[in-house]
């Protein structure tokens, strides 16, 4: 992803630092007022944390991946050498697809019953007290605070609500809301064929239309003439 390289010495720092990261935050702050990372109960994307960045990215593979590290986190204390083991110990050894793009091994499930993902060493992640464990993370705390990917500063607001009403569960959010130039090709010619601008907001969809735009983001699962 453009400004995060593999190639970076990791930072030890562990803050004091609360913010509204791990639920659903629409807010000026984002760019774009929409925010991605964290949308719903059940949707979620990990994409910039190198989630789908593994040889086998299945949703089974990650789903089973996802519940063992956070159960393993659970009893992990929170000192900095014990989270420096967790990391160890929970480092995919395979090659990745994107040698250059990392994945974080603090990538888990969080929110009410685990079930979208997240990061484990967030302030608002369970069992860390409000403390910022992520300098412990590779590319650190500043970076995982404050980094936004291309879609997040591309895509229309509109395009945003749209993906994130069709969407129901965080591996297929995060493998959709990343396609950026995908989306603003489809929704740019729905507009044109329509005649109109799309809804400035999920209040303004028929459901027919984000059943429609559910199958269309399905292909990236479902799509009959992948090798």
């Amino acid at each position: 992803l453009p400004g995060l390289s593999a190639n970076r010495t990791k930072s030890s720092r562990v803050e004091k630092h609360l913010e509204p990261c791990l639920g659903p935050s629409p807010g000026p702050w984002s760019p774009g007022g929409v925010y991605l990372c964290q949308v719903g109960d059940t949707v979620s994307c990990g994409a910039c944390c190198g989630l789908y960045n593994l040889a086998d990215a299945s949703r089974e593979r990650l789903q089973g991946m996802l519940a063992r590290r956070t159960h393993r986190f659970q009893s992990v204390p929170r000192t900095a050498g014990a989270i420096d083991a967790f990391l160890a110990e929970m480092d995919p050894v395979e090659p990745r697809p994107f040698h250059d793009f990392y994945h974080c091994p603090f990538v888990g499930l969080v929110g009410d019953g685990g079930r979208r993902v997240g990061c484990l060493l967030h302030p608002l992640a369970a069992g860390n007290g409000g403390i910022d464990y992520r300098g412990l993370s590779f590319y650190g705390g500043l970076a995982c605070r404050e980094y936004f990917c291309p879609s997040c500063h591309r895509l229309d607001p509109a395009v945003k609500a749209l993906v994130q009403a069709a969407c129901d569960d965080w591996y297929l959010y995060g493998l959709a809301i990343t396609e950026d130039r995908l989306l603003s090709a489809f929704f740019t010619e729905v507009e044109r064929r329509s005649g109109r601008p799309l809804p400035a907001g999920p209040g303004g969809l028929r459901p027919e239309a984000v059943a429609a735009v559910a199958a269309f983001l399905r292909l990236k699962l479902e799509w009959p003439f992948r090798g």
